[in-house]
């Protein structure tokens, strides 16, 4: 009989522990303060090996670190981190000159005589440029800028500056024949000894420009700003300011025959000593301004506002001063034989000493003007307003003074001989030691006039 094999008991295999992934636990509410919580039980992982009977259980996962106890203070608010500082920005070189402006450089510096010649500088910025005797003739600048460049003796002829701005530009004895420099900003702009011939600055701002001994004919100085502008000694032949505004502008000695100030407007201009034969100026508003001694022969000022401006000394043979307003204006020894003040009005101007021989104030206003010492033989006034005007030792032999206004005035050592005064007003007047030889006095009206020494 066989005897069964004896029993053999499995072999028990055991397993390496096996990684199992701590379960989270939410922190406890906190708590008051107390002895530390132990933390919770996490029940074995049991596995079971399919090749062994026998259970093998995995050691527990590692025991958490016990949860900080709850301070009794209010916790603190989270600081707020400082805000981030940028780092500051390299400091930049020297701006490196690029494009247009940089290859107009490098030929200025190679002393190309026409640094523009086939670029396109409509638009450009070439400010501060060193372009003394450049050749720039015809070149479209049109908009471009170009404060305080040096054009010194540059060549500008024909050249396009509409628009361009210029302030503080240097362009002295520069050629700007015929160029065109409409609507430029000219501000503070130096043009003296520069060649104007035919350049247009029509509605130009050119406050504070100096054109001193710029020379040129049919120049444009069209609806312009030119406010403190400097025009001393320009010698301009039909220069053409009409519609200007030139307050405060110099023109001391200025050579412009011939040109048009029609509707221009200034306050405090000078024009002393100035060359402005012919010059027409209908419709100018040119108060408080100077013309002392300017020649003017055959100018024109009809309908103009001449109001505190001094003509003293001027030479103004024939001017035409027709409807001008010439209140408080100064004549003082000015020439003004043949000057036709036809409708004018000059309460209170001064003629005193004036030459104005066979001069027209047909119809004028002169009350309270001053005479004295005035030239006026064959004077023609009929119906002129020349009430209580001051003619001590005036002289107005056979002048035409028929229906005139003279109530009140002041005609003591004049000289009446000849003179036509039919049917003139001469209430109240001074009539003491007036010369009255051949004078027709028909129908004049002398009650109460004074024919004894009103200082006596």
């Amino acid at each position: 009989m066989v005897n069964p094999p004896a029993f053999v008991e499995p072999p028990v295999r055991i397993e390496p522990p096996a990684v199992v992934a701590p379960i989270a636990v939410a922190p406890p509410p906190a708590a008051p303060a107390s002895a530390p919580q132990p933390p919770p039980m996490v029940p074995p992982v049991v596995r079971t090996d399919p090749e062994a009977s026998s259970v093998v259980a995995a050691p527990p996962p590692p025991a958490q670190a016990p949860a900080p106890v709850a301070s009794e203070e209010p916790p603190e608010k989270a600081a707020t981190p400082p805000p981030a500082v940028s780092a500051s920005p390299p400091v930049a070189a020297a701006a490196v000159e690029t494009g247009i402006r940089a290859t107009i450089i490098e030929r200025l510096r190679a002393g190309v005589p026409a640094p523009l010649h086939g670029l396109a500088v409509a638009g450009a910025d070439l400010s501060g440029l060193d372009m003394r005797g450049a050749n720039l003739s015809g070149h479209d600048l049109g908009g471009a800028k170009l404060c305080k460049t040096n054009l010194t003796g540059a060549r500008l002829g024909g050249a396009r500056l509409v628009d361009a701005e210029l302030e503080e530009a240097d362009l002295s004895n520069a050629d700007l024949a015929g160029a065109d420099l409409t609507r430029a900003t000219l501000t503070k702009t130096r043009m003296s000894g520069a060649n104007i011939d035919n350049t247009n600055f029509t509605a130009a701002h050119g406050d504070g420009a100096i054109f001193d001994g710029s020379k040129g004919r049919a120049t444009l100085f069209v609806r312009g700003q030119w406010l403190g502008a400097s025009f001393r000694s320009i010698d301009v032949l039909s220069a053409d300011f009409t519609g200007a505004a030139l307050d405060g502008a110099i023109l001391e000695r200025a050579v412009i025959p011939d040109a048009k100030l029609n509707d221009a407007r200034g306050k405090g201009a000078n024009f002393d000593g100035a060359r402005i034969d012919q010059v027409h100026a209908d419709g100018a508003a040119l108060v408080e301004c100077t013309f002392r001694n300017v020649d003017a022969k055959g100018s024109i000022w009809e309908n103009a506002t001449l109001d505190g401006s001094s003509f003293d000394e001027a030479r103004m043979e024939n001017a035409v001063f027709v409807r001008t307003s010439c209140r408080a204006t100064k004549f003082v020894n000015a020439n003004l034989r043949g000057a036709n003040f036809g409708k004018a009005q000059g309460d209170g101007a001064d003629l005193g000493g004036a030459n104005l021989d066979s001069a027209d104030f047909r119809q004028a206003r002169f009350c309270d003007a001053r005479f004295e010492g005035a030239k006026l033989p064959n004077l023609l006034a009929p119906r002129a307003d020349l009430a209580r005007a001051n003619f001590s030792h005036a002289d107005l032999s056979n002048g035409s003074l028929r229906a005139a206004q003279l109530g009140g005035a002041n005609l003591a050592h004049a000289c009446l001989d000849g003179a036509d005064l039919r049917d003139a007003d001469l209430k109240r007047s001074v009539l003491f030691k007036a010369s009255r030889t051949g004078a027709k006095l028909s129908g004049a009206n002398t009650k109460d006039a004074i024919e004894n020494d009103p200082n006596g």
